[in-house]
């Protein structure tokens, strides 16, 4: 976006997890850092400002008054923001919305989409997006309420629209999180900002502190450690005085979301084993609040214990009363023990698997954070090698200067604990500077940012964290790697690479962007051809446009810009005209699996059965068609099971080549979409996916060219096979299609004209369609439910799929209902079967939807759980159906095959 490079004020904004504050420089009185306070409800009625904005969200029924919620400026009365909505949601935690900057960097929900409060009823909801914008506009508002009515200089109004602002973030937030971050800012009407990361801005802080004397206070070759732990993200990044006595920062950590929201819930969740009892989410909500408040009041002051009180739903409120006491030297051993652990410095690193769901949120697997910055200082201790090979890249870096910030290290006793974990690790003497306020240093570091940036400070080379490469082919028609952005690159620097290339144009090719925390001395432009230290970021299938549709190859250059905030762009240059093709990356890395490669076939025989396909489509003979599977596993060497998803899309390609060869009979399209729906399934895993899928849909509106039976079946098969490969609105589409055929007017129909077969077909696939709404869901959950023990087992299999707690690849918003998916149990155990099969599927569509997430605003409570063990067990049902009703971990394989109803590609690792 644009920055206003000499507008009157410069704006500094924390957007915080816990809390949000605001500092400032009015350029026109002197270049001093002022902090903005912020003016909000603090109770009923009542408005004041105050140094934070407590970052959440409370959406009041008829129990607030409208001149309760009435600000001195004119506002959006339907929520309330700040003080009063943290205080008033802790009492009414269905109506409050909180962690909201971690739900923006949650890539397993829809973060566009409604869906805040999480868990709660409620019919008015918002997307992180949204909430996000309401922070930021209610900033706006207080800001134009109090400067809005001044003028610069040259008569333009001071509004936060014309002011130069910048917005921090989480150094580790992904490029997503950073443009949905820029999208709420739109939102909010902001139209000039940049982005900062959060350490970087500490620092700058601790600069603007040390304004005349930061250089005697940091010597040359000194590295200084940011420790950020806030509320709800952990980062750190190491900075450095180079030779050329310039500051240098050089290594960022991964992103963690971890913080001190997870102290709360470990605080909530000890009180609740001491009462003995799985509270619901409502209350579970509302003890993590009290939580918070009474680890802070504990922190932070002399007080030994606090007493919580918690008011359980009842007809009489003392007797649904609950309390605990919770002591200081509690809280402490908490923090000790379960995140700021004694670690030796050979301790094996975090645990990687799969992250813990609590509030809905993904937090980190292993909460010890200590853990967590013992791996990043042997990350750095890496990259320091490369550039002083005298350090041991096999060690913890040694640190000589230590800066924190974050509300979590605001008790001294965690910074102590943390500077005695490094010392005991490096053996070196570390110093802790003397910084701003922890809960302030990120918002008065964004100012001072914003007067470095008109060059009256004093500026940290941060740049890119990596250096990134794409591949292409040498002289020799050897893969080499040229790199695009050289590490530690500024932004709004157009880097242009002076080497020649040629271009592919008017046909699919694709660009594979690689990058590298540790290959430091690379230059624009440098070909390598090790890929040793490079790790895969993003693919991207393309077809460039070029004059006529004639496939040609052209000469072009590449250039390259980081962008203000913080994404990288990548242009080719035609040498022969004007064009220009932007690259579009996700800079989001793509994280190590457990990939199966598949078993390697020889080009030859890859080929032979391309051509084969081609052969036998082309022919008139029935036979060769009803035989092509078993054929090309001999050509090939392999059970299909077997064959790699590479191979599995070449063929996928072919056949989208010869599509109108299916036109030929019945027997042909009927193989034809056989043949298709199984390479391609499940419509996602390979780079070229997301064309061959809009290619798919296209074959949608045609449907099938003989409405014959066979036909009919194998269409419905192919669609469901590719559907999660399918946008929300397709698969929509799709079952608004299915629900006409086979329950019109939520009537079951039995009488389908294309048969018995036709209908289960039908039926599998609108059970696969995840993305559908929870209302269509639970539409067909209760029509189903109403057919009894007349229910066949491939409806069981859609109750399954529907009612499930873990989406095989949908977002967590979309899962039905805890409350209607019980329902559908409580009807399941009902049900009695003669029949082996029907019995084996009721078993699994219960285990299906009782087995947990992790997440407890969607998972059936303890008791619920207990009723479905036994149920299983007295039904002879899986024992590793049984096993995975308390694990949230990876699904047994045959589990999620069978919830698939199909098998899945070689090479598609699904975690």
């Amino acid at each position: 976006m644009e920055s206003t490079q000499d507008s009157r004020y410069i704006i500094g904004i924390d957007l915080g997890t816990s809390n949000s504050a605001v500092y400032y420089v009015d350029t026109e009185k002197n270049l001093n850092l002022r902090h903005f306070k912020i003016p909000q409800l603090t109770a009923a009625g009542e408005t004041s400002s105050a140094k934070l904005l407590p970052s959440f969200t409370y959406l009041p029924g008829n129990e607030i008054t409208e001149s309760q919620k009435k600000l001195p400026w004119e506002t959006d009365s339907s929520i309330l923001i700040g003080t009063y909505a943290r205080d008033q949601g802790s009492q009414v935690p269905n109506r409050l919305i909180s962690s909201t900057k971690s739900w923006l960097s949650h890539s397993g929900v829809d973060r566009s989409t409604a869906i805040l409060p999480w868990g709660s009823d409620i019919e008015s909801k918002y997307s992180p997006v949204h909430v996000t914008a309401f922070y930021l506009n209610h900033i706006r508002e207080a800001w134009n309420h109090k400067f809005g009515h001044l003028e610069d200089a040259d008569g333009t109004s001071c509004t936060l629209e014309n002011q130069q602002v910048i917005i921090t973030i989480p150094a580790s937030f992904d490029s997503t999180a950073r443009e949905l971050t820029i999208r709420a800012a739109e939102i909010a009407s902001y139209k000039n900002l940049t982005l900062l990361e959060e350490p970087l801005a500490a620092f700058y802080a601790w600069l603007n502190i040390h304004d005349k004397k930061w250089d005697k206070i940091i010597a040359v070759g000194e590295k200084i450690l940011v420790v950020d732990v806030g509320g709800g993200t952990t980062d750190f990044s190491i900075i450095e005085m180079d030779s050329k006595k310039s500051l240098h920062r050089y290594a960022v950590g991964e992103h963690l979301l971890l913080g001190g929201d997870n102290i709360d819930m470990t605080i909530a969740r000890a009180i609740e084993k001491e009462w003995g009892k799985k509270l619901p989410h409502d209350e579970w909500t509302a003890l993590q609040h009290s939580c918070r408040e009474a680890k802070e009041t504990l922190l932070t002051t002399k007080k030994q214990s606090v007493t919580i009180t918690l008011l359980s739903k009842g007809s009489s409120v003392i007797a649904s009363a609950k309390s605990a006491d919770v002591t200081k030297e509690q809280v402490l051993e908490i923090l000790n023990e379960g995140f700021f652990p004694e670690l030796e410095r050979d301790a094996k690193p975090p645990k990687k698997q799969t992250a813990i769901r609590q509030m809905g949120l993904p937090y980190a697997s292993d909460p010890a954070i200590s853990k967590h910055l013992l791996q990043f200082l042997k990350h750095a201790a890496a990259i320091a090698h490369n550039y002083d090979e005298s350090i041991d890249p096999d060690q913890p870096l040694a640190i000589h200067k230590l800066l924190f910030n974050g509300g979590t290290v605001i008790p001294s006793p965690i910074r102590t604990r943390i500077k005695k974990h490094i010392r005991s690790w490096t053996g070196q003497k570390i110093e802790e500077l003397d910084g701003e306020d922890f809960s302030l240093a990120v918002a008065a570091g964004a100012a001072y940012y914003g007067r470095v940036r008109r060059g009256q400070g004093v500026k940290v080379k941060g740049g890119i964290a990596h250096a990134y490469y794409l591949e292409t082919v040498d002289a020799k028609g050897e893969t080499a790697y040229i790199c695009v952005m050289p590490r530690d690159t500024d932004e709004s620097i157009d880097q242009v690479i002076d080497t020649q290339f040629k271009l592919k144009t008017n046909q699919q090719v694709v660009f594979r962007l690689f990058s590298s925390a540790t290959r430091l001395n690379d230059k624009l432009g440098e070909l390598i051809s090790d890929d040793e230290e490079l790790n895969s970021v993003a693919p991207m299938i393309s077809a460039l446009k070029f004059g006529k549709t004639d496939i040609r190859e052209i000469d072009a250059g590449i250039s390259s810009r980081l962008t203000e905030v913080g994404s990288l762009q990548i242009f080719l240059n035609s040498k022969e005209s004007e064009h220009q093709w932007p690259l579009a990356f996700d800079l989001r890395p793509i994280q190590d699996s457990n990939q199966e490669l598949g078993v390697i076939v020889d080009e030859e025989k890859q080929i032979s059965a391309l051509n084969y396909i081609e052969y036998v489509f082309k022919g008139d003979h029935e036979r060769t068609l009803k035989t092509i599977n078993a054929a090309l596993e001999t050509i090939i060497g392999l059970k299909r099971e077997k064959w790699s998803i590479s191979l599995l899309r070449r063929i996928v390609d072919k056949l989208l080549e010869i599509e109108d060869l299916r036109m030929k009979s019945e027997d042909h399209e009927s193989r034809w979409l056989n043949l298709l729906g199984y390479c391609l399934r499940p419509g996602f895993g390979d780079p070229g996916d997301e064309l061959r899928m809009r290619h798919v849909w296209k074959l949608w509106f045609n449907g099938t060219v003989f409405d014959k039976k066979q036909c009919i079946c194998e269409w419905w098969v192919f669609i469901r096979r590719v559907s999660p490969g399918l946008t929300e609105g397709q698969q929509g589409t799709i079952a608004n299609a299915l629900m006409k055929i086979i329950m019109p007017k939520n009537i079951y129909r039995t009488d389908i004209k294309e048969g018995s077969q036709a209908q289960m077909e039908m039926w599998h696939c609108l059970g696969s369609l995840e993305l559908i709404s929870k209302r269509q869901k639970t539409k067909i959950l209760n029509l189903l439910m109403e057919r009894g023990n007349k229910i066949e087992a491939w409806e069981l299999w859609v109750v399954a799929r529907l009612a499930t707690r873990r989406l095989f690849r949908g977002p967590a918003n979309l899962v039905v209902k805890v409350d209607d998916a019980w329902s559908c149990v409580e009807k399941l155990r009902k049900l009695k079967f003669k029949d082996e099969r029907k019995q084996s599927m009721l078993n699994f569509a219960i285990s299906r939807i009782a087995a947990k997430s992790g997440d407890r605003a969607l998972d059936i409570d303890d008791k619920q759980l207990a009723t479905v063990k036994k149920f299983l067990e007295g039904n002879n049902a899986a024992v590793s159906w049984i096993r995975e009703l308390d694990s949230t971990g990876e699904r047994d394989a045959k589990s999620l095959a069978k919830m698939l109803a199909d098998t899945l590609p070689v090479g598609l690792s699904l975690g």
